[in-house]
């Protein structure tokens, strides 16, 4: 069991590293590779890959089925990884099935809600500065899937604090800036806070394949808003 288990993990370590560089057919290989094994540890990690794999791919049907495994095992889940990260999760699959859709119900419940309660659950349980960070980012982004920016920014100031350096928080904190910025017609000077985020955001080396073509996408667009104003 303990030599199966060391597979798994493989298996889903090599798949992330694959998806962090876009190489979406061998993810898809290892995820394949995973599905083979009919234990609670796999399970765990193909619910986090369907969901991710889904966002990438816009696959509504994979992240349905990431959301969809992790409910159905949610209590033999919580025996192997930890209730914030159980709560992460399903937060982010919900979240990325709102963005992807725009559907507000999910099996009749209001997924606006239901998202919203599970990422406060998932921070609350939360006793890892790692994962608080990442949790924080993430309901950010939820909230400026319907242009909450305000709270979203809120959120991005939280996890700036834990993490200083963190680029997701930094680039999406600069995206949101803008969209600020435009919803209240706010005067150019934002623009180098907005500059610094995108920045300092491509200077860390965590940041993933998609946040770094994300980043370089934000600089060409603050670029064409800095030359509209001058």
């Amino acid at each position: 069991m303990k030599n199966q288990i060391e597979k798994i993990n493989k298996l889903y370590e090599k798949a992330y590293e694959d998806l962090e560089n876009n190489n979406l057919n061998q993810v898809s290989k290892f995820v394949q590779d995973l599905e083979k094994y009919d234990v609670i540890n796999s399970k765990v990690c193909l619910s986090c890959l369907y969901i991710d794999l889904g966002a990438v791919k816009g696959d509504e049907k994979l992240i349905i089925k990431g959301i969809s495994l992790i409910e159905n095992n949610f209590d033999k889940m919580m025996k192997i990884i930890t209730l914030s990260s159980l709560y992460f999760n399903l937060a982010n699959g919900y979240s990325t099935y709102y963005s992807l859709t725009k559907n507000k119900l999910f099996n009749n419940e209001n997924i606006i809600i239901k998202t919203k309660k599970l990422y406060k659950k998932a921070f609350e349980h939360c006793k890892n500065q790692d994962l608080a960070v990442e949790i924080l980012v993430n309901f950010g982004n939820f909230y400026n899937y319907f242009g909450r920016h305000i709270e979203a920014l809120e959120l991005y100031e939280a996890a700036l604090k834990l993490n200083s350096t963190h680029g997701m928080a930094l680039l999406n904190k600069g995206q949101s800036l803008i969209e600020y910025r435009n919803l209240m017609n706010h005067d150019s000077p934002m623009l180098l806070e907005v500059y610094n985020c995108f920045k300092d955001a491509l200077n860390d080396s965590n940041l993933t394949y998609q946040g770094k073509i994300s980043a370089e996408r934000s600089f060409k667009f603050l670029k064409i808003i800095i030359i509209h104003l001058y």
